[in-house]
């Protein structure tokens, strides 16, 4: 473990997300910054480190999924509800495709319904909808 780890909190490895951008990103051994583009890890652009140095909070570690997560997510991936998000008032909703969003609520394809909160979690940025299935298969790692 480099001190790049040791100041950022984050293991060797561990994939992590960084607030309003759309990769996955991991410090490798050598303590560099690496971001999954096409299914490969290149390296990340020199703001993108600098800004995680001076700011390591825009760091969003990836969660382990409880029991209860994993199986409301199965039962929903199951029923055909590939996407849930949370409303700015708090409220998690699971939808068939993937929601829209407007200054205060998601808008989604089909019918939403209230899932149960232990996904709140999960949705630490309202404005970001969560994936089913790539949640569990991430859970699955």
């Amino acid at each position: 473990m480099t001190k790049i780890h040791e100041l950022l909190g984050v293991g060797m490895d561990e994939e992590f997300e960084v607030k309003d951008r759309d990769f996955a990103y991991k410090l490798d051994e050598n303590g560099a910054l690496m971001r999954m583009g096409s299914g490969y890890w290149y390296p990340s652009a020199v703001y993108t480190f600098a800004a995680l140095i001076n700011n390591p909070s825009l760091i969003i570690r990836k969660q382990k999924l409880t029991e209860e997560q994993q199986k409301v997510l199965e039962a929903l991936w199951t029923l055909g509800f590939n996407w849930v998000a949370k409303d700015k008032s708090g409220d998690v909703y699971g939808y068939v495709g993937e929601p829209r969003h407007d200054d205060y609520q998601w808008i989604g394809y089909g019918t939403p319904f209230h899932v149960l909160s232990c996904l709140v979690p999960l949705l630490p940025d309202w404005t970001k909808p969560l994936d089913t299935e790539k949640t569990l298969k991430e859970a699955q790692q």
